[in-house]
């Protein structure tokens, strides 16, 4: 599902408390990375599960009809953000310890509060 660019969606990410703008079309891992915000990551396909994380709030599909999920992780709402978009308008929670600020954005596409992240 493409979330039209006037309605906002977030993506705030635990434990760090981070909430940052997830623009339409991106991946949860490209929303991350255009503001600055590193998630573990590999394949970038859905298949080596280094950027495995769990969802906790909000709704989110993969872009892949198989990802490296079983159907029990799905269930509990693990999730693959390198294929993972936003089912619409709203905030998906994560939980990724691992996430890192302060890196530069690598990602040359704009969108309103462009590198904007709030929180600690």
């Amino acid at each position: 599902m493409i979330v039209p660019m006037d309605v906002q969606t977030w993506l705030r990410i635990e434990p760090a408390g981070w909430r940052l703008p997830w623009p339409a079309g991106m991946t949860l891992l490209e929303a991350a990375q255009h503001h600055g915000v590193r998630l573990p990551r590999s394949c970038r396909n859905g298949t080596c599960r280094a950027c495995l994380c769990q969802r906790t709030a909000g709704a989110t599909h993969h872009r892949i009809a198989w990802p490296g999920l079983s159907a029990e992780e799905r269930e509990a709402g693990w999730i693959l953000p390198c294929v993972s978009d936003a089912d619409g308008p709203g905030e998906v929670v994560i939980h990724q310890p691992e996430a890192q600020r302060g890196i530069p954005s690598t990602n040359t596409r704009s969108s309103p509060g462009a590198n904007a992240v709030q929180g600690s």
